[in-house]
């Protein structure tokens, strides 16, 4: 079986005034697979989520979803993901 690449990040920076909430240099999500996010309380999971469902922007990096780079209303008018993350 094939995997396709679903999520693709790469130097993702996150930062909440001077704090630094998240500092991701690769990661890569591919359909057909189960993923556990684990962290101490803290530690950018929940950040993390909201840069890949697109509630939260990025101040650093790329994001990409199948092979498209997130920009300001890339959700909008787009059918639900049929991927989760879990």
């Amino acid at each position: 079986m094939e995997l396709k690449q679903i999520y693709d990040v790469q130097n993702l920076k996150l930062r909440f005034k001077d704090k630094k909430a998240l500092e991701i240099k690769t990661l890569k999500f591919h359909n057909g697979l189960i993923y556990g996010i684990c962290g101490n309380f803290g530690s950018g999971k929940t950040s993390l989520l909201k840069v890949l469902a697109g509630e939260t922007k990025e101040t650093g990096g790329t994001v990409l979803y199948q092979g498209n780079e997130f920009k300001k209303g890339f959700w909008e008018n787009k059918e639900t993901p049929r991927y989760s993350i879990s």
